[in-house]
């Protein structure tokens, strides 16, 4: 039953008659207890996650929050049972896993922490005017560490000596103290420095080397120096082959075009790279049409020497040239017309044409007997030589700091070219004299310094065999490897 006002009085009103509004507030009422009652339910059967995985939780993927995005509504999917009302990091299904992501942790300001610096190598190439103090200094390094090293002496002197663009390595640790040092002093040497405790020690890394033998061969179309350096050899093979052959041919004045060399010497390799040529082992020069061989042999005690195939020493008792001469301006002539005084006078030498000032040599071992001005001569050294033997030098410009009676070594330097007495332009004159008595100097028959050592005989010809075989079978336009 209802009442209603009307004009102050009330009144009965049927109330059956608005049933369906009743109704739906019932229904609204029982839907709202069950929901509240299952939502309970659920939130029991809920697991939590603890602290310590938090930075890998897991996110059902169409959920995955980011930092602009908060969720203020809630979410109705018939699929999925009631939603618990938990921290959306414990949203779990009953029915099936969901897609996960792994999320790393970030770590905070205060948990950021950076590594500490550890030995690091610093690489430093060698410019202009830089020094070891200068490397030092840019590097932070204490210049009392400097100073400790150079008290090493001659064991440090490789960093003395840093060539431009040379590059050297340095360790330090993480308070910029230096630790080590190294760099290549050549292909088969590298300079470590290390320290040990307070101190620095220094060591020498040799690097193993190989050798291997090279043929070439080489035919004279410009200079000798030109021809021998497109055979592969060096300044320094070249110039070793002019002084085994120098008392036999005149590099300056008697070599032709044409002529021909064969050289069999070592090479030095280094992690399979080529360091540096060695020794010429033997050497074949045809000097027009005349073959002249010789071959190396070192005895036991490491001195070594050339010799021909049969065992005769290449180095003469005295040089057939006493300079590096560039022409020959009067032979030996005991009827000469002299160029000055314009009358026949014996010439009892010859006139070796050079440049003012060019190195004089002493022809072979001996005792300075004169130096000193000889009339004509102009300043003037003879030499006494055992047994029968004297050579005179004459027209010098000036003399080494030698003395009369002083020793001399075949080679030794005695005096320098020039034009003193009668002489019409810088030559040397040389005069070689036989028990007093002049000969040619470039005709007169040298004596040889000897012959190899009976002991060492058949030791060199059994190197010298298959050394001569290599020379006959040389092909003059190859340059053959082994």
């Amino acid at each position: 039953m209802e009442y209603t006002y009307n004009n102050n009085n009330i009144s009965r009103i049927n109330l059956w008659d608005n049933r369906p509004f009743l109704i739906t507030i019932l229904f609204t009422l029982v839907a709202m207890l069950a929901i509240l009652l299952g939502v309970e339910s659920y939130h029991g059967q809920t697991q939590s996650i603890p602290e310590s995985e938090i930075d890998s939780y897991v996110l059902p993927t169409p959920l995955q929050p980011t930092a602009t995005h908060i969720i203020t509504e809630p979410l109705v999917r018939n699929d999925y049972p009631p939603l618990s009302l938990s921290p959306i990091l414990s949203m779990q299904t009953s029915e099936k896993p969901l897609p996960t992501i792994q999320v790393p942790m970030i770590a905070t300001p205060n948990q950021a922490q950076s590594p500490e610096r550890t030995e690091v190598w610093k690489t430093v190439t060698i410019k202009r005017g830089m020094t070891l103090n200068k490397v030092f200094s840019r590097l932070g390094i204490d210049s009392k560490t400097l100073a400790s090293i150079m008290t090493l002496g001659n064991a440090v002197a490789p960093l003395k000596k840093l060539k431009l663009n040379q590059q050297i390595q340095l360790l330090l640790d993480g308070k910029n103290n230096l630790k080590e040092i190294k760099f290549p002093i050549d292909a088969t040497q590298t300079f470590n420095l290390v320290r040990v405790g307070n101190k620095f020690q220094v060591k020498l890394i040799q690097i193993p080397v190989t050798t291997k033998t090279r043929v070439t061969s080489g035919k004279i179309t410009g200079s000798f120096f030109s021809t021998a350096g497109k055979a592969g050899l060096t300044r320094a093979q070249a110039q070793q082959m002019l002084a085994i052959f120098a008392e036999q041919i005149n590099f300056g004045a008697l070599l032709h075009a044409g002529d021909k060399f064969n050289v069999i010497f070592t090479e030095h390799y280094a992690q399979n790279k080529k360091v540096k040529n060695g020794d010429i082992l033997a050497v074949e020069f045809i000097n027009k049409g005349k073959s002249y061989r010789a071959i190396r042999f070192v005895d036991p005690s490491g001195r070594f020497e050339y010799y021909d195939p049969n065992g005769y020493s290449y180095r003469k008792a005295f040089l057939r040239y006493p300079l590096n001469y560039t022409r020959i301006n009067s032979k030996f002539n005991l009827h000469r017309l002299h160029p000055i005084l314009r009358f026949i006078r014996p010439h009892k030498g010859v006139d070796f044409g050079a440049p003012y000032g060019a190195p004089i040599k002493a022809a072979s071992d001996g005792r300075i007997a004169f130096q000193s001005w000889k009339l004509g001569y102009g300043k003037t050294v003879i030499i006494r030589h055992d047994g029968k033997y004297e050579t005179l030098y004459g027209h010098m410009s000036r003399f080494a700091n030698l003395k009369s009676g002083s020793y001399i070594k075949r080679g030794q330097v005695i005096g320098y070219v020039g034009k003193t007495g009668l002489a019409s332009g810088p030559h040397l004159h040389y005069e070689f004299h036989i028990n007093g008595q002049p000969h040619d100097p470039l005709k007169v028959q040298l004596p040889r310094s000897g012959t190899i050592a009976p002991q060492y005989r058949n030791a060199f010809l059994q190197k010298a065999k298959p050394l001569v075989m290599q020379l006959n079978s040389v092909n003059n336009k190859k340059s053959v490897k082994h």
